[in-house]
């Protein structure tokens, strides 16, 4: 069975999502937020392969979980919570979303020159 990963840069925006709702939702401070997430990214490794299971987690159970040292209750997440979760999702997926068309108009005006 082959396993297809992700992109570098989907990679680099799920951690972007986790460290803007443990800022965000969880009052933790920024400095913290990226300490305490390259702490996990280095516990889990290489995430090629198999281990590209890990980004079907919510970053905002993975947030919750690194901001309050406990497990999420993923079934039954804090609504309020969540919410905000899903704007921060839709503005930062926005974002993202418009910095590809940017990047994509560059590279074909490049090419064109």
């Amino acid at each position: 069975m082959k396993f297809i990963g992700i992109s570098k840069r989907d990679e680099k925006h799920y951690w972007k999502v986790v460290e803007i709702c443990m800022i965000e939702l969880f009052n933790v401070d920024k400095i913290t937020a990226q300490t305490l997430i390259n702490k996990l990214i280095e516990r889990l490794g290489d995430l090629s392969g198999r281990n590209q299971i890990f980004y079907h987690n919510e970053a905002f159970h993975i947030a919750y979980s690194l901001a309050t040292n406990r497990e999420s209750d993923q079934d039954n997440p804090n609504r309020e919570l969540f919410d905000k979760y899903l704007e921060i999702l839709d503005r930062l997926d926005l974002e993202h979303d418009n910095r590809s068309k940017g990047q994509l108009t560059r590279r074909r005006k490049l090419k064109d020159e």
